[in-house]
């Protein structure tokens, strides 16, 4: 796992077909592309086939978003840990957060086999093809 700033690299793995619908809500812009500043990190893999996505909240409390090619999800849970395992060696953080609209099962499950513990829910906080849906906020201890 490393850090990336080549928007096109990113943009292979966020605005792929199969991943972007579940990680951009409806207000998001088909054309969007990665921010590239300084406390924003996209990791990816070597295989340049996921990519996450990590920001600060505060010095100790960093958001996590992760996105997974449809060819590589069998190798999702190793990539999110070493994921994981690079916030721990490189960054402050003593806690992450994600955020998980209701009905992206993958990505629950995905953050509970990494010790995710849902902490909160937020009710139509994510608007998807112009309904509203709640996020559930899964918290780690690193």
């Amino acid at each position: 796992m490393r850090p990336v700033y080549d928007k096109a690299t990113i943009c292979q793995v966020l605005r792929h077909g199969e991943v972007f619908p579940f990680i951009g809500d409806s207000g998001t812009s088909p054309d969007w592309e990665p921010v590239l500043v300084e406390h924003v990190y996209y990791l990816m893999p070597q295989s340049n086939d996921a990519c996450f996505m990590v920001h600060p909240h505060s010095r100790l409390v960093w958001e996590i978003h992760a996105a997974v090619l449809p060819e590589s999800r069998k190798q999702s849970l190793r990539f999110m840990r070493e994921a994981i395992q690079w916030v721990r060696e490189h960054l402050p953080a003593k806690c992450l957060v994600a955020y998980v609209p209701q009905g992206n099962y993958r990505a629950l499950a995905l953050a509970k086999a990494v010790g995710g513990k849902i902490t909160g829910f937020l009710p139509r906080s994510w608007q998807r093809d112009g309904s509203y849906v709640g996020q559930h906020m899964l918290t780690k201890e690193l």
